[in-house]
């Protein structure tokens, strides 16, 4: 989609005072180019009446932006052409310089288009502010939707956490506790930004419905309805779900997600891969499991493509194998670290450009 420019989302009153405060700003400019107003001015005093106009211009815009102080520029206006006109007076003498009709034309011209881009800076500035209120609003419940995780129990240690790439993200990050298991479920909607976000937001309610049920087994199934009901055509989102069981006995959902991490104690890793689509791709599914069988100090790692693709000045992505690298070597060190460290390597390797999830989970 074609990025949008600053003219193209103003309203038709806004261009309208937009150009035409331009058209009178520089309307003056061929009547000052071959005018004599100055001539045999010394420098000193053409910075002097520069200066006076300048710091007059600068009262009423202070004055307009407050909405009130309308004395103090008017109070300028008088005193400082009166202070100019006694310390400057010899310069009234050369040229051109008194009160014709052109000059007159060309004060009034740049005033009136002076005027104009104070009436447009407000206005625009006033929506700017109500976006920005909103936005902050919107990231305020975007973070109480998908807040950190940190949890440790006599079974299992996990720690998550999701940073967004703007104000509001489409990562979705969520822990549960369902009939003596924990639940954890990552979705990542197609994009980022508001449209994601949103869509995210309905995907927490969603899943949050279908776990008060009470069957954990068809989440990614009735997340997948939802979805598929509610999104755009062009949208999809990609998840993991894992029902952790006290026994270390682990239920694997993969939804077009990538591959679910497993590093053992000394290093090894395998990739559990995606068994279903993306949800909201085709309706109706049952979505298929994996079980999987942890041993004392086995590591679980979820993440979000935000990370696995993010791209260096090069071009080339971080990578799955860099990712697989980094567990090997840190496996048996404390979760806490082996986030810091991963999201460390990961950011000096490029700027982040998407959502970033990451989920660590410990057997014990």
């Amino acid at each position: 989609m074609q990025a949008k420019t600053l003219y193209s989302i103003l309203s038709r009153g806004a261009r309208f005072t937009l150009l035409a405060a331009i058209f009178f700003i520089f309307s003056p400019i061929s009547l000052l180019a071959v005018s004599n107003i100055g001539k045999g001015w010394l420098w000193t005093d053409v910075a002097g009446w520069m200066i006076g106009s300048s710091l007059i211009a600068v009262c009423w815009a202070w004055a307009a932006f407050k909405g009130k102080y309308f004395w103090v520029p008017i109070a300028a206006n008088i005193l400082i052409p009166a202070a100019q006109g006694m310390v400057f007076s010899k310069s009234m003498q050369f040229g051109n310089a008194g009160a014709t009709v052109t000059g007159v034309l060309v004060v009034v011209s740049i005033a009136l288009g002076y005027v104009l881009f104070v009436i447009f800076i407000r206005g625009e500035g006033a929506k700017t502010l109500h976006l920005q209120t909103e936005m902050t609003l919107a990231k305020e419940i975007h973070d109480h939707l998908v807040p950190d995780v940190a949890y440790e129990d006599a079974h299992w240690e996990i720690l998550g956490s999701s940073a967004a790439s703007t104000e509001v993200g489409g990562d979705l990050l969520d822990l549960s506790q369902r009939n003596g298991a924990m639940l954890v479920t990552v979705a990542d909607v197609s994009g980022h930004g508001v449209r994601a976000g949103v869509m995210m937001a309905m995907i927490k309610s969603a899943l949050k419905t279908s776990l008060l049920r009470g069957d954990r087994h068809s989440v990614c199934s009735d997340l997948n309805e939802v979805v598929y009901s509610l999104k755009r055509p062009d949208m999809y989102a990609t998840g993991v779900h894992l029902d952790l069981r006290p026994d270390r006995q682990v239920r694997y959902t993969g939804a077009g997600h990538p591959s679910l991490l497993h590093i053992r104690a000394d290093g090894t890793c395998f990739a559990h891969e995606s068994q279903n689509p993306p949800m909201g791709v085709l309706p109706g599914m049952a979505f298929t499991s994996a079980d999987i069988t942890l041993q004392t100090s086995d590591l679980l790692v979820i993440l979000t493509d935000g990370l696995i693709e993010i791209g260096n000045k090069q071009g080339e992505q971080f990578g799955m194998d860099r990712i697989e690298r980094h567990f090997r070597a840190n496996a048996s060190k404390p979760l806490l670290e082996i986030r810091a460290s991963l999201i460390k390597e990961v950011l000096s390797f490029g700027a982040q450009e998407d959502d970033q999830t990451i989920v660590l989970i410990r057997a014990k």
